[in-house]
């Protein structure tokens, strides 16, 4: 008798209105029409997007004791958490014969890790705004032998050893920001039998 109790739902309504596109251009085929030459594609795909709570009914409960009272607010044109407005990965693919490299460069646009799109990260870095970030990666192939049978590949993700985070976590490994890994390297040899 006279206990307060928090009642949550999943009851609410989100809008995504957004516009995704790629293109990719031959750049040295279409300038010159030979054929023949190697391939330069620029390629490029982005996102845009706006997605927001439509009306999200929230309750929390303030002070302790006798003093607690029940606040009833919504959340109506909040931001929808992990969804970046922008999200840009867009490079350069060079092809000749058996040898193929490309270099990527990714913007991720700045997202919220709470539907109250909390600024300011708190103690425990649970909540809290998750900045923009750009990465750049390379990667190359070359196939040799007949028919490309014998194939070498490697590349640097994160060549620029940017430093940033993607998550905010409130359990495992957590509390806090799940960084992201900094530049590593991959290599391989493959055979098609």
């Amino acid at each position: 008798m006279g206990q307060t109790q928090q009642f949550r739902t999943n009851l609410g309504r989100t809008q995504t209105h957004g516009l995704e596109a790629y293109a990719e251009l031959d750049l040295i085929h279409s300038l010159t029409g030979n054929f023949n030459l190697p391939h330069l594609d620029l390629f490029a795909a982005l996102s845009l997007l706006d997605a927001r709570y439509g009306s999200l009914p929230v309750t929390t409960l303030t002070g302790t004791g006798t003093g607690t009272q029940i606040v009833e607010s919504n959340l109506d044109g909040k931001v929808v958490e992990n969804a970046p407005r922008q999200t840009l990965r867009t490079g350069l693919t060079f092809a000749h014969k058996g040898l193929s490299m490309t270099g990527q460069f990714s913007h991720v646009g700045k997202v919220y890790a709470d539907a109250n799109n909390t600024e300011e990260p708190t103690a425990n870095a649970q909540t809290g705004a998750i900045s923009a970030y750009q990465v750049a990666d390379f990667s190359a192939t070359w196939k040799l032998g007949q028919k490309g049978r014998y194939r070498l590949s490697g590349g640097i993700n994160n060549v620029f050893d940017a430093r940033y985070f993607t998550r905010r976590a409130g359990g495992y490994p957590g509390p806090g920001i799940l960084p992201a890994d900094g530049r590593t390297w991959f290599a391989g040899l493959g055979l098609t039998l």
